[in-house]
């Protein structure tokens, strides 16, 4: 005799949750229904609870238009967590981002509003990694010498 729903497809985050129940702050963290503070060590298992609790609360409890931001403080953080939540069969839409705060700020924020405001802002705008941050401050300054030197 099988149990009832043995027999059910498990959705990716659903299997990926499994995983967390050997670990009790991990699964009070992934089921937690309101705001929630995971503090723990590098290689604990944060982005791992953070991205199959994000994937579970797009499929069970944000409904659109609602949505669900994932915000971090640098690109390679943000890619990561993309990365994990493509494994999950998550995926950018209109109601879930995942990036930086300051492409979040000018996602949602500077372009609407400067906008509105009849600024003339290019479509695709991007905030620059400090690799090419650097870069393009040289660029500038070499041609703003070049110009005050005539």
């Amino acid at each position: 005799m099988s149990l009832p729903g043995a027999n059910k497809l498990l959705l990716p985050y659903e299997s990926a949750a499994r995983d967390l129940r050997d670990n009790p702050g991990q699964w009070q963290a992934y089921e937690s229904k309101q705001n929630c503070v995971v503090l723990a060590g590098p290689g604990s298992g944060k982005t791992k609870t953070l991205t199959i609790k994000m994937a579970r609360m797009l499929a069970e409890d944000v409904q659109p238009p609602r949505g669900i931001a994932c915000i971090t403080f640098n690109s390679e953080c943000a890619g990561e967590l993309r990365r994990r939540l493509e494994r999950l069969a998550v995926h950018e839409a209109r109601n879930v981002f995942v990036g930086t705060i300051h492409s979040f700020c000018l996602k949602n924020l500077v372009l609407p509003y400067a906008r509105l405001a009849g600024l003339d802002i290019p479509d695709q705008v991007n905030v620059a990694l400090p690799s090419e941050q650097e870069d393009i401050f040289e660029s500038a300054f070499a041609e703003v010498t070049k110009l005050a030197n005539g």
